[in-house]
């Protein structure tokens, strides 16, 4: 039982020095991108972000073909907002509402009328680096690739709830490039993402997931793995919130879960068993300490945390957030293991 207890957390450890060898590969460098693209953003009550977001817009290097906005339900003054921007802007900017519900059939509906080879999703909460659009379109100079993804960032105003998320945002980011440049593609951001159009129709887009409140972002990235070449583009810097409250952190995770059992991508289902495994032997050997002894404690706790810190530490990861990182392991653990259930429990209807 002793040794079965270090299988899992050996087997994750021996997976995250795997994406930390892939992680330290360079971004090839690509050609100049000259093909046309696409900027597609739903929104909803997006009202107190969208000056932030357009002025980013218009800070860009390089600009799109058009930008279309959908608004899938405002009850706020969004459309009022955007429609005063529409007329400071050089390209299209196309408004429209979401004709069906949620996100995916916003996406959906844009990409319908897409004139880009390429789409580029976002998020309206969002800003962007100057370089965003020219780092995450540039990749598509090479005909094989068919999905980048961008890096996702989160403000921060130095409380601990807020550097608690940052934290774990970056070690997601470090695994989302890893796991990509392995081409064992695990998640992706809604907030950064870019596909060919040509392929998003191959693989049949969003269709059979429509059910979902999440993935179109992780959902589509597995779709289109093994259609060509799949690239994270670090450069391509997207800021964005975190959730402000636990009780918008839970909803949030319950969406994630949410859609962990359509993951087509066998593989990813895979490493998330091998993960919640690993969680769940650490939690065992700290609860019988006194049966298992305290080495299969400290080993598997070894095996966790050590290959973590060195991803975070080739990521770039500030010292201050390596050292949070590790404190909040435990907790993440308990998080880990029970939300899968617990998720599972209806909110009570008020």
């Amino acid at each position: 039982m002793s040794s079965l207890l270090l299988l899992f957390p050996f087997l994750y450890a021996f997976q995250v020095l795997k994406w930390c060898f892939y992680l330290k590969k360079k971004d090839r460098q690509e050609e100049v991108f000259s093909g046309k693209v696409s900027w597609v953003v739903p929104f909803k009550n997006e009202e107190k972000n969208l000056d932030d977001f357009f002025r980013s817009i218009q800070q860009q290097s390089c600009f799109p073909v058009e930008l279309i906005l959908v608004d899938d339900g405002s009850t706020d003054a969004s459309v009022e907002v955007i429609n005063r921007w529409i007329p400071t802007f050089s390209f299209p900017v196309i408004l429209m509402e979401n004709q069906g519900k949620g996100k995916k059939r916003a996406l959906t509906q844009a990409i319908e009328i897409a004139k880009g080879e390429i789409v580029v999703c976002s998020d309206a909460d969002c800003t962007f680096s100057p370089q965003f659009l020219h780092s995450i379109s540039q990749p598509f100079s090479r005909s094989k690739v068919v999905w980048v993804s961008g890096r996702v960032v989160f403000h921060s105003n130095g409380s601990f709830w807020k550097e608690v998320l940052a934290a774990e945002n970056e070690g997601l980011q470090a695994i989302t490039a890893a796991s990509i440049r392995a081409n064992q593609p695990t998640m992706a951001n809604g907030a950064a993402m870019a596909f060919r159009k040509s392929t998003f129709h191959e693989v049949g887009g969003y269709r059979g997931l429509e059910h979902l409140a999440s993935g179109d972002d992780e959902l589509l990235l597995h779709r289109l793995w093994g259609k060509g070449d799949l690239v994270y583009a670090e450069n391509a810097v997207v800021t964005t919130h975190s959730v402000s409250s636990w009780a918008a952190f839970w909803r949030q995770r319950k969406r994630w879960v949410s859609k962990s059992g359509d993951y087509e991508n066998k593989g990813m289902q895979t490493t998330m068993l091998v993960a919640w495994l690993s969680r769940c032997s650490w939690l065992i050997s700290m609860g019988g300490i006194n049966y298992f002894g305290g080495e299969i404690l400290l080993f598997s706790s070894i095996f966790l945390i050590l290959p973590e810190v060195i991803l975070l530490q080739i990521w770039g990861l500030s010292l201050f957030r390596a050292i949070l990182h590790v404190f909040i392991q435990g907790i993440y653990s308990l998080y880990v293991v029970f939300i899968p259930f617990l998720s599972k429990i209806p909110e009570r209807k008020t």
